[in-house]
């Protein structure tokens, strides 16, 4: 009997449900949400970082709170995922500098 009373439990709970086909247009309540606000990332400014050394780089950008990844080094190209983040910097770097950084 003590097993079955969580059991009993939950079929209650869900049949008290009123399934959303069954909701009348006035009891359905609309869910806004807002955008994300982009970050204001300068690409003008990141063009500034090329030809420096990807550590100082690495820390002015950690010091900014600004996401950053390396991307490629020494002309090959790393393992990245393919989502666009419009508040990340990819860096490509050349023999421990910063040769190209891009926005997403």
């Amino acid at each position: 009997m003590n097993k079955l009373l969580p059991l009993l439990t939950l079929t209650c709970l869900f049949s008290c449900q009123k399934n959303i086909d069954e909701l009348k247009p006035d009891e359905i309540i609309p869910v806004k949400t807002a955008p994300a606000p982009e970050p204001e990332i300068d690409v003008a400014q990141t063009q500034t970082m090329i030809g420096q050394h990807l550590e100082k780089v690495q820390a002015a950008c950690d010091a900014a709170e600004v996401r950053h990844r390396v991307i490629e080094v020494d002309g090959e190209s790393l393992m990245v995922t393919k989502d666009f983040r419009p508040d990340r910097l990819n860096f490509k770097v050349q023999a421990g500098l910063v040769k190209g950084v891009t926005k997403g």
